[in-house]
Order: C-alpha cells, then sequence, then structure tokens
C-alpha cells in the first residue's frame, strides 16, 4: 500500500485549472467500466492489464488482489461511476458510488495509455462556507475549514484596498501545540513555479536568456517533427512533457517523501530520452517535470544550484529571511507539521532536482512580502519583471496564462494566482488586478484553500 500511496503523492502539486481533454474522455471511460467490472468480479488479472511495466512489477497479481479485497471489505461492490474529471492528459479522477460510501479513482497514464498509477482516495470534504458580504469577517470564512476534523492550522495574510496588511491565524500548527503566526514556516508547494518564472522574467529582461531560447541550448532535449521546446513553453506548461517523468516509480526509498531521491542525473536523462507525442507550445499540459527542468537551467546558466539562485533572484531583493528550500534546524523548531487526508502527520518534502516546482517554505510575513511586491510592481530589482511575468501570454478557454501565473475573470475583475499543495500543505496566492486587494492562505492540512481564498477575495473587494 505504501507504493500505492508513493505513487499519488508524486502528484500532489495541484492546478486547478479548467482545461479539460474531451478528445480522450470516452477512452477514459471505457477503461474505467473495465476496471470496474474486473473489481466487482474479483477478476484480478483483468484488473491487471492495463498497467504499464513499472507499476506491474510492485503491484503483481497477488498485490492487486491484496488491495482489491482491502477496499472491498471496507466498501463493498461498486454501483456506479459519476461522471470522469480529466485533471490532464495524463490524470484522470473518477468518483466511484460503493454500497458502504464513496472514494475517488484516481489513474494516471503513460505515454503509451497505460496505468502508471493507481489509488483509491475518499473524496474532498463538502465544507460549506457562509455567504459573503461586507460584514462577513476572516474568522466566519476560516471556521468551516477549520471545522474539518483533519484540518489543522491556517495563517492567512490580506492585502485591503488601503494598501494595508493584516493576519489571522487559526487553529493549531500541529496536535496539542500552538495556533500558527506569523514566523511559522509552512510549505508553499507550487507557489514556488512562480518564484522560478519571475526569475526567468528577470533574466530575460537582463538578456541573460530569451524567452524564445531552445531548450537544447542548454540541455539536450527532444523535439517532435522538428519542433522545438522552448523555454516560454516551460514556463507556461505548454512543453509537451509528462506531469511528473515515469521513472519516479522506480526505486523510491521513502514513498512519503517521494521527489527526495530523484536526482538531477535522473532528470536530464529522461528529459534526453523522452519522445515528445505532441507539438511543444500548442497545449496547456500542468508539467512539474517541465518547472522543475526550467529551474534547473537557469539556476545552471547562473552558475548556482537552484537554493541560491532563487535567494539571489527573489528572496533576497524583498527581505524574505525566513524563506527557504532548506530550513535550518531552527526554522525547523518553529514550522508547523503537516497533516494527510485522513488528518495523520506527514514529513515535509525534500528534492534531489525538481526544486524550482515546488520546494520553497515560508511563512505568512514573508509571503505577504511576495504578494505585495507583485501587486505594486515598485520593488527596483524586481518590478519589470513581476509585470512581465504577469502578463498574459496565451488564452484558454475560462482563463489566461502569464510566465507561471494563472490569469482568471473574478466577477469584473482580474485575478492573478497560483496555489500549492504537498504531502500535507496547501497555500493560495492571488490578488485582484483592478481592485488591488490581495491574499496568501496557508495550511498544514492537504484539503484545498482554493475556495476559502476566493471568498476572502470576494470580501475585500466588497469592502471600501
Amino acid at each position: 500500500m505504501k507504493k500505492l500511496i508513493s505513487i499519488a503523492l508524486i502528484s500532489a502539486f495541484l492546478s486547478f485549472s479548467t482545461n479539460v481533454y474531451a478528445e480522450n474522455s470516452d477512452k477514459y471511460q471505457n477503461i474505467s467500466k473495465s476496471l470496474v467490472e474486473s473489481y466487482n468480479k474479483n477478476d484480478y488479472k483483468n484488473f491487471s492489464l492495463f498497467f504499464n511495466k513499472d507499476v506491474s512489477d510492485f503491484l503483481p497479481e497477488e498485490k492487486v488482489k491484496e488491495v482489491i479485497n482491502s477496499v472491498k471489505s471496507q466498501f463493498g461492490e461498486i454501483k456506479e461511476i459519476k461522471e470522469v474529471k480529466v485533471i490532464s492528459s495524463q490524470s484522470v479522477m473518477y468518483p466511484l458510488v460503493f454500497e458502504k460510501g464513496k472514494l475517488n479513482l484516481v489513474l494516471t497514464f503513460d505515454k503509451d495509455d497505460k496505468i502508471a498509477g493507481i489509488l483509491f482516495q475518499p473524496p474532498a470534504p463538502e465544507i460549506k462556507y457562509p455567504q459573503i458580504n461586507k460584514s462577513t469577517t476572516i474568522y466566519e470564512i476560516a471556521s468551516p475549514y477549520l471545522s474539518q476534523k483533519e484540518n489543522m492550522g491556517l495563517a492567512i495574510g490580506i492585502v485591503n484596498k488601503n494598501g494595508e496588511i493584516e493576519k489571522f491565524f487559526y487553529g493549531k500548527t500541529a496536535v496539542n501545540k500552538s495556533k500558527p503566526d506569523e514566523n511559522t514556516l509552512f510549505e508553499i508547494g507550487s507557489i514556488t513555479k512562480v518564484f522560478t518564472t519571475t526569475a526567468l522574467a528577470q533574466m530575460v529582461i537582463n538578456k541573460k536568456v530569451s524567452l524564445n531560447d531552445n531548450l537544447n541550448k542548454y540541455v539536450i532535449a527532444p523535439d517532435y517533427k522538428g519542433k522545438r521546446i522552448k523555454l516560454l513553453d516551460l514556463a507556461t506548461h505548454r512543453s509537451a512533457l509528462p506531469r511528473i517523468p515515469d521513472d519516479m516509480f522506480k526505486d523510491l526509498a521513502d514513498p512519503f517523501n517521494p521527489y527526495a531521491n530523484y536526482s538531477r542525473t535522473q532528470m536530464l536523462s529522461y528529459l534526453k530520452n523522452y519522445k515528445l507525442q505532441r507539438e511543444p507550445g500548442k497545449i496547456y499540459d500542468y508539467s512539474n517535470l517541465g518547472m522543475g527542468i526550467l529551474g534547473d537551467v537557469l539556476a545552471t546558466e547562473n552558475g548556482q544550484n537552484y537554493q541560491n539562485f532563487i535567494a539571489d533572484k527573489i528572496i533576497k531583493p524583498l527581505d524574505m529571511n525566513n524563506t527557504t528550500l532548506e530550513p535550518s534546524r531552527f526554522q525547523l523548531k518553529n514550522s508547523a507539521t503537516g497533516h494527510g487526508e485522513s488528518g495523520e502527520p506527514v514529513i515535509m518534502w525534500d528534492f534531489a532536482s525538481m526544486g524550482a516546482a515546488g520546494a520553497i517554505k515560508s511563512d505568512i510575513k514573508d509571503m505577504l512580502k511576495f504578494l505585495k511586491a507583485n501587486m505594486e510592481l515598485k520593488n527596483p530589482e524586481l518590478k519589470e519583471a513581476m509585470k512581465l511575468a504577469q502578463t498574459p501570454i496565451y488564452k484558454e478557454q475560462n482563463f489566461e496564462m502569464g510566465l507561471g501565473w494563472h490569469i482568471s475573470k473574478f466577477n469584473n475583475d482580474s485575478m492573478i494566482w497560483h496555489n500549492g499543495g504537498t504531502g500535507g500543505f496547501r497555500s493560495f496566492l492571488g490578488f485582484l488586478k483592478n481592485s488591488q486587494v490581495g491574499v496568501v492562505v496557508l495550511s498544514n492540512s492537504s484539503v484545498s484553500v482554493d475556495e476559502l481564498s476566493s471568498l476572502v477575495l470576494k470580501k475585500l473587494e466588497m469592502t471600501k
């Protein structure tokens, strides 16, 4: 079961775009029907037919039998499949209704449409947030989130219409511990990506690199019928690279720390040998691998590792003194404990490579500095880079994409945002461009804070 958990955790950096790959939905629906039929009939061999070699190696028929019997003993047979949610071109979620409850079946597919990851997980809890008006308090918005037993603590920072900063702290950093404060360290997960892309923008402005540089100018990279991956494609999730490299599933020492043992050598070797399935620059498909490679290329071009590179480019100019990839012992003493889906404590993640996709740890005080700098565009070292990173590059049906930033409609305004998630933390950072209000939410639980953050922005937008 630990191996199953590891597959899920590898994909745990979250981006909630509304992009749907409709052309694959029938195929995924047919696969799910076959798996459900095999599950209900205890046909363990047929259940395994869709697995790729890596999954088959550590989930032989006997292990499949063990997993199915375990699920069936708790939930019974599957009665219904709700509407399939295609998360990306490689990840699909099937909401299943059992005799005794509900579970989501999450499948990750490789480039040959074989199953590269499989997980049964409980559906996200339904949180009943209040109707928002001018008098709604931040506590009233946060309270329903904290009422869920699996959720622990929240650090919330806002920038109101007067440009004033306020901070709010609720819940606990761990069981039997006190509530967070402005120095409590959290994992920010994929918000790290906009640090990476802002650093890219700075290097573009300083003419160190170009957005149209081909990736193979810096490392050996694949092409598709002569079409090359550009740095711009990596920064906007259009590289045609997978969300995560397939070979991360091999030889994981710790399934609860999945990136810790995947080396730079492995990452670059995987990139070198990967065969693109479509032309880069065309389709948005969220990729931790692509962003990890981008950060590595930029840091190497600057003669540094990613930790020192991002410190010089972003962290030091903004005096974010408690923001790091590698917390000190003192910082770890003041860090929140992450909590998994059932409220169990989990460790922070380490990164041997791909740190540019999600390795940063920070506190609410520092993240408010980053937020406000992006809103005001006044920092002499970063204002032009931040402006460039926020500029829409291309448009999807329901959102636009800057360099790393997602840009969504919000009433009559534009919300510039990114979220993050690791094994035991969730985060959100966003602001309304016209209203000039913003929010940062850091949680040491694995339940999304996106809706909570959106409601805070709605309240700020209403308030004069």
